[in-house]
């Protein structure tokens, strides 16, 4: 059986995910969901974005027909399950009087067994209509049961030959009795000619010619019987263990690529089940992120409903860095959390939690936001930061999308405002996408100015939390527009309790 692969993950296909991105975007809950396996092949996965738009594609299709023939992934994945439990038994080979022959039954009892495999897989994707290209190769790749009737026929005839020691000694002398060689052939303990044998101590599937003549005496022959039949018996042995194996790994590996699409179907029944619509998202048609109608996937599914979620648009036509910024527990984290998940789940060939989803494809995800302070005392928050943000300018510099949500807030305003200049200055001429959710409002008044210093045509644009009737009110819309000081103010003396 060839190899089949469902998920495409290589290192020209896949980008990179910065350390706790899952748990920033608050995808730990999932967890709940799912059993432990499938939450971890899930994560990894995800862990992998696909960067090649038409691998997200046919992952989509196979998602598609995975959930048009409902259980198929289940079914698929318990055929695997149970062929894995059919390991070859390890036979303590420190003890000369061990019975071969019952290696060999063994052997050949379990490889009988596995050989159905194939024909278990196949016979639950027969008669099926599929999308993707891969689930119709791996119809296509099973569908082998002629040569598996063959391969079964051979092994047990070739089980029954050696079991029957159809073993016999042909000498060949020249003149003056020289001798000219000697072979080993099938005769059998209770038959006329074999049909087959042994020649120099390998298997040889041919029959003596009709004029061989045998010379030697019978206790010369009886001496190299056993040798020989033992030396057959292990080189067959070892041929029936390579087979299994093959077979095991195919199972293995089609089983935990199984996984991820089981996972995903679990999460897609979950919403339909929540009322939570989804769709596929449209990759690689140039642009940039482009969405309507968009939710975080983690609140809804923390919520078990969309209902009282707000929903929010974002377009990104233009190489620019966005600043988001407004009241407190206003939507601005829960928005930077949407764009992320979405994009991650996009590139997985996930649906989304959207109207409507368009997006290019990013080699790198990278999210930093705050962490504890280091417990060991080793590093001041504001040290954690900066080191931390450090490690990861790599990433960003390389095809990235960057989620940084109260990024060098540990510090003064204006110093976190130079170290936020300078950070976005020299990252302008790399072009990622950046969303920075930030209440440093030195860092906002300075826009129009830091734009004109960014390279490569790079622009600074404001988002805010859209003004309800109250400064109190929360509308949890973010739209582009100019940041709001006043709301800054009044939310950072409630926060600290200096008014009622």
């Amino acid at each position: 059986m060839k190899d089949i692969d469902l998920l495409f993950i290589s290192g020209k296909t896949a980008g990179h995910i910065s350390d706790g991105y899952l748990t920033d975007m608050g995808l730990d809950i999932v967890g709940e969901l799912l059993e432990p396996d499938e939450y971890r092949a899930l994560c990894e996965t995800l862990s992998r974005p696909l960067t090649d738009a038409e691998l997200i594609a046919e992952r989509q299709n196979i998602l598609r027909d995975f959930y048009q023939h409902a259980h198929l992934a289940d079914d698929l994945k318990a055929v695997c399950d149970n062929a894995k439990k059919n390991e070859f038994p390890i036979f303590n080979r420190g003890y000369s009087s061990f019975p071969l022959d019952r290696k060999l039954t063994e052997y050949v009892k379990i490889i009988n067994i596995n050989l159905e495999v194939p024909l278990k897989l196949l016979s639950l994707l027969k008669y099926k209509e599929f999308k993707s290209a891969e689930l119709r190769k791996l119809h296509d790749a099973l569908n082998v049961t002629e040569k598996l009737a063959e391969i079964r026929d051979q092994i047990n005839t070739m089980m029954r030959w050696l079991l029957g020691r159809n073993l016999s000694l042909l000498v060949e002398y020249g003149s003056a009795f020289k001798f000219r060689s000697a072979s080993v052939y099938s005769e059998g303990r209770n038959s006329k000619r074999g049909k087959a044998g042994i020649k120099a101590g390998i298997l040889n599937l041919r029959k003596p010619a009709s004029d061989e003549v045998f010379y030697g005496n019978d206790h010369i022959a009886e001496l190299q019987v056993g040798s020989i039949t033992e030396a057959a018996i292990q080189n067959f042995c070892s041929m029936l263990s390579s087979l299994n194996a093959h077979i095991l790994k195919f199972c293995r590996k089609l089983s935990d690529q199984l996984l991820f699409y089981i996972a995903a179907l679990k999460i897609i029944n979950f919403l339909e089940l929540n009322g939570v619509k989804t769709v596929f998202p449209k990759i690689g048609t140039g642009g940039g992120i482009h969405a309507l109608g968009l939710y975080d996937f983690g609140l809804m599914f923390q919520r078990k409903s969309c209902k009282n979620v707000v929903p929010n648009d974002f377009t990104d036509e233009s190489d620019d860095f966005y600043l988001v910024s407004g009241a407190n527990q206003g939507g601005k984290t829960t928005f930077l959390k949407s764009i992320g998940t979405a994009q991650l789940f996009a590139q997985a060939g996930l649906p989304v939690t959207a109207a409507q989803y368009r997006c290019p494809v990013f080699k790198n995800f990278v999210s930093h936001f705050p962490r504890d302070e280091d417990g060991d005392l080793n590093y001041g928050k504001l040290a954690e930061e900066l080191s931390r943000f450090r490690r990861l300018i790599p990433m960003m510099a390389d095809n990235a999308l960057v989620l940084l949500n109260e990024s060098f807030a540990t510090t003064t305003e204006r110093e976190g405002c130079e170290i936020a200049c300078d950070v976005l200055k020299a990252l302008s001429p790399a072009k990622p996408i950046i969303l920075f959710v930030t209440h440093n409002y030195q860092l906002l008044k300075s826009r129009k100015k830091l734009s004109e210093e960014l390279e490569g045509g790079i622009g600074l644009r404001s988002l805010t939390v859209s003004e309800g009737k109250t400064a109190a009110d929360r509308t949890y819309k973010i739209r582009e527009g100019e940041p709001q000081e006043e709301i800054h103010a009044v939310e950072f003396l409630r926060s600290i309790k200096v008014m009622g």
